[in-house]
């Protein structure tokens, strides 16, 4: 999983500097390529379920799946995707971080992401700070299964 996204994302920094939301980068994508999107998020979507798995972590695996449903939804400018995409977005970033606490129990991991988002936000546009809470969000999910 970690080998995953963080190919993808440094692909995609290394190739078009860092976008906006790792979900972006489908837009930076030449035609050809866009499958890489999709491809990221169903390899760490379905890695992440079967990890977290319903016998660990039942919030884990809906986290996973909700990145499956990011992929097939990767057109977020269109209406009638963009409700999907980002609930799926934003309920499988609060699905993991809650897995984090309660199933996984690494509370000062999840304190310090919580720290860290809220630094971000606080900065705001000036650092793109989607695009760095989602890697925060995903680092936190991989180091989750290396406990």
């Amino acid at each position: 999983m970690a080998l995953i996204f963080y190919s993808y994302v440094a692909y995609i920094w290394i190739k078009y500097g860092i976008q906006r939301s790792i979900s972006a980068s489908y837009y930076k994508l030449p035609k050809d390529l866009k499958w890489l999107f999709t491809a990221f998020c169903f390899l760490f979507g379905m890695g992440a379920a079967m990890m977290g798995g319903l016998d660990k972590s039942i919030l884990m695996f809906l986290s996973g799946v909700l990145v499956c449903f990011i992929g097939v939804t990767p057109n977020f400018k269109d209406k009638g995707e963009k409700w999907i995409h980002m609930i799926a977005a934003y309920g499988s970033g609060i699905l993991s971080q809650l897995a984090i606490v309660f199933d996984y129990k690494i509370i000062p991991l999840a304190l310090i992401t919580l720290t860290c988002f809220m630094f971000l936000m606080i900065l705001k546009r000036s650092v793109k700070e989607i695009w760095w809470i989602e890697i925060i969000t995903f680092t936190t999910v991989i180091l989750a299964f290396l406990k």
